[in-house]
């Protein structure tokens, strides 16, 4: 209660708020910075604030159509504003462009959010409201508004149902206090039927078409019964990752370039996390990204990373960490 507590007492000493989100915005980040506006609003009714994030994935674009009178400002005053809050980002690199903007202000900057720390993190922030053990930022985000005694609107609740449920891929990653707080949500006129018709996105031809290409091209490596594949790809490296696992792979390492920088998606079977406790985010992503410039983070099972230099080295580097890891 004591770090709520706190949190209380920053926001009603402060007149305006920035809530940023992390580049391409998934839901989860997206819906918990919704419902964070709202928080803040009930705690303090004449707070200025702003919703920002540097870009929106397509899934995330297709959510906010639910929430029209929240709009998501893509300049904002960060230099004018008396508290930043980072939704569901561990890392202020990746904020993109405002990193070096937000660093400079890291007297006024909270973190909220559920991956696996970067090191730097923990000397930027001026407070951090982190909980590896949630499966998302919007189930923070509602432990908070029960800390608070503050009742979600129907709007509010819908918006950290379609967070928590995107996050936990479906509730296949959920646990007893995610289905706790979606039986508490769901209470509030929405139910789960309504999240997976929203949640539902047509896969693109082109997405097809990079899963298929990037499954013919997998380089295969066994390493004891685990099964280790890396491929890359020109786009979709996520959803690639993810299609691998699917087929079979206990680990899935897929790079590509984006925008003249690399990037790598790590992905996992909960099998391979319980035995062997590799935690992709930890202890892959977070010293690759470091490695090549950039950043890395996120999940046990979920990574990503961004940075410069050759890709064929970045890949080999994340599987050399993750067989030094399994020796």
């Amino acid at each position: 209660m004591k770090p709520f507590k706190r949190l209380g007492s920053l926001i009603r000493k402060a007149d305006s708020a920035s809530i940023l989100c992390h580049q391409n915005a998934d839901p989860d980040a997206v819906c918990a910075a919704y419902a964070l506006y709202s928080l803040l609003r009930r705690i303090k009714k004449k707070l200025r604030i702003e919703i920002a994030a540097p870009s929106l994935s397509r899934i995330s674009k297709r959510v906010l159509r639910c929430f029209p009178e929240k709009r998501f400002v893509t300049e904002p005053r960060l230099e004018e504003c008396d508290l930043i809050f980072a939704v569901d980002t561990n890392t202020i690199q990746q904020l993109g462009e405002w990193k070096d903007l937000v660093s400079l202000r890291r007297s006024n900057l909270i973190v909220i959010d559920h991956h696996a720390l970067h090191p730097r993190t923990f000397e930027t922030a001026l407070m951090l409201i982190c909980d590896e053990t949630a499966t998302s930022t919007c189930e923070i985000i509602y432990k908070i508004c029960r800390s608070f005694r503050i009742k979600p609107s129907r709007l509010d609740a819908v918006a950290m149902i379609l967070g928590i449920y995107y996050d936990t891929r479906r509730l296949m990653l959920a646990k007893s206090k995610t289905f706790q707080a979606l039986s508490e949500l769901t209470a509030y006129g929405f139910d789960m039927e309504e999240a997976v018709s929203i949640l539902q996105v047509p896969m693109q031809e082109s997405e097809r078409m990079a899963r298929f290409k990037a499954a013919q091209r997998t380089r295969i490596r066994w390493v004891g019964k685990w099964i280790v594949v890396a491929t890359v790809v020109g786009s979709y490296q996520a959803s690639v990752a993810r299609a691998l696992i699917m087929l079979g792979a206990h680990v899935a390492v897929v790079g590509g370039r984006k925008e003249g920088r690399l990037r790598i998606s790590l992905r996992s079977t909960s099998d391979f996390y319980k035995e062997t406790r590799i935690h992709l985010g930890r202890d892959i992503a977070i010293p690759a990204g470091e490695q090549f410039q950039g950043m890395g983070g996120g999940h046990a099972l979920a990574a990503g990373i961004s940075g410069t230099g050759d890709i064929a080295q970045a890949i080999t580097q994340c599987l050399d960490l993750i067989l030094t890891k399994l020796d």
